[in-house]
């Protein structure tokens, strides 16, 4: 199953200090308590199976909703129409300390407007925080993070395991004589440990470079391309590579250097909770060991307004 969780800082927040242990339960009390919002039945929206583990606070944010079924009868071949009340189920993670949510985005004919969900989620959140404490916040901000070469080049020969899909743009010559300066005159290791091919393969990464435009490769099922001479020869001429599928610790990871504000993971069970313990493991590594400063910096660009402070 795959899972596209957006990240968001939470703005205007009146707390510094980490949260203790206390607040934590009496937020996660707070939230299992709260009533479901809404006047009419199909359309009313809270939280369930709340729970926190380490740092995060977690849960089901629920939007219930209208299902319209169309069949005939039989016999007198009558349209008949039934309607049934359905649930939209947003998974959330929130790192109060860090100041940071993590919202699941899906499409759905059915549902209300992604907008309109994370609206109706932040407001019933600033519900329980402000009954917690009196922890008060005003906006949430989606969290930019650019990936360039240098990271995608990190991740494909020291993070990643498996490299599955990559994409390359600005492709330069040039590039790969700077590159071997870096190394000390140094060749990139194109085939390894086959010390004769080094030098017939740097002249054709020079040639590929010159020739081509854009590139994009994908591995066959079950093979990797991590080792692949003709993937790295494309990595060493690419100014621009925009795009890298990996897999680390058997689970799957997309990185693009276009600016990235969510996180696609792929979990083995299609029960959200069941895999939270993995899920929040694999967004605390990157997100915990952010500087508070860095996460901070750009709070009031691409500033998504929900509320009026």
């Amino acid at each position: 199953m795959e899972l596209t969780l957006h990240r968001y800082q939470i703005t205007g927040a009146n707390w510094d200090e980490p949260f203790a242990q206390a607040s934590y339960e009496s937020i996660i009390r707070e939230m299992n308590l709260l009533p479901f919002q809404g006047q009419e039945t199909e359309n009313m929206y809270g939280f369930a199976c709340c729970a926190h583990l380490n740092n995060a606070i977690y849960g089901l944010f629920i939007q219930k909703h209208p299902q319209i079924l169309t069949d005939y009868d039989p016999k007198t071949k009558i349209e008949i129409k039934q309607t049934l009340v359905d649930s939209g189920k947003y998974l959330f993670i929130i790192y109060p300390n860090n100041r940071e949510i993590y919202f699941q985005h899906k499409r759905s004919a059915d549902l209300p407007t992604t907008s309109q969900i994370l609206q109706r989620f932040v407001g019933i959140l600033r519900q329980v925080f402000s009954k917690t404490n009196k922890y008060i916040f005003t906006d949430l901000t989606p969290i930019k993070e650019e990936i360039d070469r240098e990271k995608i080049v990190t991740i494909f020969y020291k993070e990643s395991d498996e490299v599955l899909e990559m994409e390359f743009t600005d492709f330069d010559a040039e590039l790969i004589n700077s590159e071997k300066i870096k190394r000390d005159g140094k060749r990139q290791l194109y085939f390894n440990p086959k010390e004769e091919y080094q030098e017939g393969m740097e002249e054709a990464a020079i040639i590929l470079a010159t020739n081509a435009e854009r590139a994009s490769i994908k591995a066959k099922q079950g093979s990797n391309l991590k080792k692949d001479p003709i993937t790295r020869a494309m990595l060493e001429g690419s100014r621009s590579p925009t795009k890298i599928v990996y897999k680390r610790e058997s689970t799957v990871y997309t990185d693009s250097s276009i600016t990235n504000d969510r996180e696609i993971l792929t979990i083995e069970s299609t029960d959200m909770i069941a895999s939270i313990e993995s899920i929040i493991e694999r967004l605390s590594n990157k997100g915990e060991t952010r500087p508070k400063n860095e996460r901070d910096k750009d709070k009031d660009k691409g500033r998504l307004r929900l509320f009026d402070s």
